[in-house]
């Protein structure tokens, strides 16, 4: 959108992101409700994605640099999902990597960073426990 900040792009009042993987998830069916940024779960945090034209997925984030990679595993109808990630409380940023090349924040959490290269992280916040 014209005059925008990038941070702020596709994260308005339609937040499309959102509406196309829930959109994605209804065509395939998914019994679990669509993801709106990494989910909380026993033992940690789930990275998940829906892209049907992945080959493979891999997560990034703040909580190594950026160094190490996380492995997503497909679902078989486009969905991947990393195992559970023990994560400190606090901001984290991360972003995915799609078949070793392509970069993307995350569709579905309209929170965004800038990532210093020109692009964008996304980031969410991990409360104490």
């Amino acid at each position: 959108m014209p005059g925008a900040a990038p941070e702020r792009q596709g994260a308005g009042a339609l937040e499309v992101g959102l509406a196309v993987s829930i959109a994605l998830a209804e065509r395939h069916r998914r019994r679990r409700p669509v993801a709106t940024g990494p989910r909380i779960a026993t033992g940690g945090v789930i990275f998940e994605l829906h892209d049907d034209r992945a080959l493979c997925v891999d997560v990034f984030g703040s909580w190594d640099q950026f160094t190490t990679s996380v492995s997503a595993r497909s679902d078989g109808t486009g969905g991947w999902a990393t195992d559970s990630l023990l994560l400190g409380p606090g901001e984290h940023h991360y972003k995915f990597r799609l078949d070793t090349a392509h970069w993307l924040a995350d569709p579905c959490n309209p929170r965004r960073a800038h990532d210093g290269a020109g692009g964008l992280n996304s980031v969410f916040h991990l409360p104490a426990s």
